[in-house]
């Protein structure tokens, strides 16, 4: 199953949502794992090497870094961007499905953006 860290913006009601929901899912905050404010670099190298994937608002300055760590060969344990526009429902809705139908080895290296479409 996908190991998702939510970044330090990500809001905490959709991340107590969906473990509500899917709750064999394994789901972490930058908090939990006392890495709240860590750069966007070093964040994505935590979560490369603790196999989490990135679940994240912010396209500015997070998805560029992941996007040079694939294009450089670095690892990337993947990263999930959710527009910020978008439902919360249908977020919700695509969360679910992603938290239960991936496995790590399916997101690495890998970006995907929700809404899924």
């Amino acid at each position: 199953m996908i190991r998702l860290l939510a970044d330090e913006h990500f809001p905490f009601a959709a991340i107590k949502a969906l473990r509500r929901i899917v709750p064999q899912a394994e789901i972490a905050t930058t908090y939990d794992l006392e890495v709240d404010g860590t750069p966007d670099n070093q964040l994505l190298e935590f979560a490369a090497l603790h196999n989490w994937c990135i679940l994240s608002f912010d396209k500015r300055t997070l998805i560029p870094e992941a996007i040079r760590r694939i294009r450089d060969g670095d690892r990337m344990g993947g990263a999930v961007w959710v527009h910020p526009d978008a439902s919360h429902r249908i977020v919700l809705q695509d969360l679910v499905i992603i938290a239960s139908c991936l496995e790590q080895h399916d997101v690495v290296g890998r970006i995907i953006h929700v809404p899924l479409q």
